[in-house]
Parts: structure tokens; C-alpha cells; sequence
């Protein structure tokens, strides 16, 4: 099992970062917790880039804590489910 951590800026990307605004995020009740300092993803295209950085395929085990809207965990059952990015 590999554990990893990685950090990637919008800039890596090459397009701007996501209009939505956290008054949008709000809305839709997921507030964020300054307490615990919570980050959500938005932008799928971002998470693609991490999930594919990774190097995950069908035969890792991945642990996911706090998975907030589930747009990651969306990625990850892509990939080690049906082995495709």
C-alpha cells in the first residue's frame, strides 16, 4: 500500500480556477469548517489530475476519509472499479 500526498495548483491545469463562489457552496448546505479546515473539490478537472497523478489501478486499496460531496470518491470507484480513468 502506498500512501501519497499531493499538491497541485490551479495554474497546473492551465485554465482558471472554478467560478463557483463558497456563497454558491453555502446554498447547497455544505458549509465549509474553519474548525477543522475543510476543503471541497469542485472541479472535476482537478480532481482527474489527482486521481491519474495517483497511479491507482484496480489491485491498490484506497482509503478515503471525509469524502465531503463525493466528487473524488466518484473517481476512485472509476478507476479501481472499472480500471478506467
Amino acid at each position: 500500500m502506498i500512501l501519497a500526498t499531493l499538491c497541485v495548483s490551479h495554474s497546473a491545469l492551465k485554465s482558471p480556477p472554478p467560478a463557483a463562489s463558497w456563497r454558491e457552496s453555502s446554498q447547497s448546505k455544505m458549509r465549509k469548517s474553519i474548525l477543522y479546515n475543510q476543503n471541497f473539490f469542485k472541479d472535476q478537472r482537478l480532481v482527474e489530475l489527482i486521481v491519474r497523478r495517483l497511479n491507482i489501478g484496480p489491485n491498490d486499496f484506497v482509503y478515503e476519509i471525509g469524502p465531503g460531496r463525493g466528487i473524488i470518491t466518484a473517481w476512485f470507484y472509476r478507476v479501481l472499479i472499472t480500471g478506467g480513468v
